[in-house]
């Protein structure tokens, strides 16, 4: 349902696949104020759904990804993000076999679907992500932090999205290269900063310390004097 609007309560599913893996997600587009949900349901093979509702309507259309090419039905830790300067969306998730799926939402369709990562960490079953996901301001630059699991050892990896790329693996330049991290395992924020063009990452790790850093649509900047905490 939304917030200060009448008729707007809808039951999308009775049949969610994962309440604490957070197998859903919404957000609103931008300007055209446009609702987007994603969910996975549950069943022996999973069926990936998305419902978009138009601004001042009342009802939700419903479609499976059954049509979408590359899309993996089975999602955990759903993330979406809006992009401050257009209607897209991003999302972010979790494959069943553990891959990072990608994808944006250009307010009518589905593009460049994607697998940067093969190898994610598995999202824990106390509703946390291990995924983030956001925009470096209006600058059309979407970003996803995750915690990798493959390589010689865990560490935080991201990939970064803009139309003329689409989703593009950025693990050689690791952002736990840039932060002190022990062993990412507890959870992530990003928020976007529309006016400067910019994004901050906030990311807690095992030893409960809590790191932050910026991106400017090219270049991550870890913010100095180390861990901003250490008993997050």
């Amino acid at each position: 349902s939304s917030w200060d609007e009448a008729n707007t309560k809808a039951t999308l599913t009775a049949n969610l696949d994962g309440i604490s893996t957070k197998d859903f997600g919404a957000a609103y587009e931008t300007f055209s104020g446009d609702l987007l949900a994603v969910w996975s349901e549950a069943g022996t093979n999973a069926v990936g759904k998305y419902a978009t509702r138009l601004s001042g309507a009342s009802n939700f259309n419903v479609n499976t990804y059954d049509n979408v090419s590359g899309w993996c039905d089975d999602m955990e830790g759903v993330v979406l993000a809006a992009d401050p300067g257009s209607d897209r969306i991003a999302l972010a998730s979790e494959q069943e076999t553990n891959g990072l799926l990608t994808a944006v939402w250009d307010g009518s369709a589905w593009k460049d679907i994607a697998q940067p990562d093969g190898g994610i960490q598995e999202n824990n079953t106390e509703g946390r992500s291990h995924i983030a996901l956001g925009w470096a301001g209006s600058s059309g630059t979407a970003v996803c932090a995750y915690t990798d699991t493959s390589g010689p050892s865990d560490g935080l990896d991201w990939a970064k999205w803009t139309s003329s790329t689409g989703w593009v693996d950025q693990s050689k330049n690791r952002l736990s290269n840039l932060l002190p991290l022990d062993i990412v395992e507890k959870a992530f924020a990003m928020e976007s900063f529309t006016t400067q063009g910019k994004l901050l990452l906030l990311v807690s790790d095992g030893n409960s310390d809590l790191f932050a850093a910026t991106f400017d649509g090219t270049t991550w900047t870890g913010l100095a004097g180390g861990a901003l905490e250490g008993t997050v």
